[in-house]
């Protein structure tokens, strides 16, 4: 179908991989909404035998979102718009909602913005176009993500841009997503983090951590970090069937998926690989998996 859409030689193309998010683990209220196990579609990579130039062309001339260049001149990506999303459902392939199009990012959050407040949108997968390089993609995590770094860095930066000359759509993009940040009071999530913060006590101001001291701030992003990070694999029932390898292996991937978010969270953080904070990402993961196994024993009893 995307080959005849774009008017393609079929003879150029090797390989078609259509990607998207698989929800495969029981977060947010997946299960409340019945899409549990769905797979949303939101974009393509193709391999082509001649330089890509033609295909790319050819694509955006179709309505597809495309870049103009690559990097490897045999692969052709294909990002998320209505002409794709079409496409998608007439194969029967299920895509994500929609929350604006052919408009800009200021306009899809002052729409969005009361959802983002109450921490109903996990993400945005966003496609942008610019006349330069053509289409590229952006994906933004929802306001229910612990994001503290992230947080800090953007509030300081709204107050950059509020005292700037930007454009007034600019700065009251800015403004609102400020208001999504600091203002968590209908973001029943975002509670369920802030009461875990409190019930392990009040943590330090936040400061920079150098060496191998773990301050109260990083072991929240570690022990909070740790559920994040399962949402990239399959649930703890998949590899417990596996058997003792696979959850080995599951969990030695999960600890450096752990150090890898501690890391991105706090960019000034030094001695990543220190023997004091693997230990306790070590610890803490390997409990963690103790505890869902327990759960997961008494599931199968019951």
């Amino acid at each position: 179908m995307l080959i005849e859409a774009a008017s393609l030689d079929p003879e150029n193309i090797t390989k078609c991989i259509i990607y998207g998010e698989f929800i495969c683990n029981a977060c947010y209220d997946y299960s409340e909404r019945d899409i549990l196990g769905d797979w949303k579609v939101f974009g393509a990579t193709m391999e082509v035998k001649k330089d890509n130039i033609e295909t790319l062309v050819k694509l955006a001339e179709a309505g597809f979102a495309v870049p103009k260049r690559t990097n490897n001149p045999n692969h052709v990506k294909i990002y998320p718009n209505e002409k794709f999303s079409e496409l998608a459902r007439n194969a029967n392939m299920d895509v994500p909602d929609s929350k604006g199009t052919n408009e800009s990012l200021a306009k899809i959050i002052e729409r969005n913005k009361d959802d983002m407040k109450r921490g109903l949108i996990e993400g945005l997968v966003i496609t942008i176009y610019q006349e330069k390089e053509g289409s590229r993609l952006i994906k933004w995590k929802g306001a229910q993500e612990y994001q503290p770094h992230a947080h800090t860095k953007f509030l300081k930066a709204n107050d950059l841009v509020q005292n700037s000359g930007a454009h007034q759509e600019v700065k009251k993009a800015f403004c609102e997503v400020s208001e999504v940040i600091t203002d968590t009071s209908e973001n029943e999530l975002v509670k369920k983090i802030e009461t875990k913060k409190a019930n392990h006590g009040n943590p330090e101001e936040k400061k920079k951590t150098k060496g191998k001291q773990l301050s109260n701030i990083d072991k929240d992003i570690i022990l909070l970090g740790i559920p994040h990070s399962q949402k990239k694999f399959d649930s703890i029932e998949v590899y417990q069937k596996r058997g003792e390898k696979a959850l080995e292996e599951y969990s030695e991937t999960l600890i450096q998926e752990v150090k890898e978010h501690l890391a991105s969270e706090k960019s000034d953080f030094e001695g990543i690989d220190d023997e004091a904070t693997v230990g306790f990402i070590t610890s803490k993961v390997k409990s963690m998996i103790k505890n869902q196994l327990k759960v997961s024993d008494t599931n199968l009893v019951n």
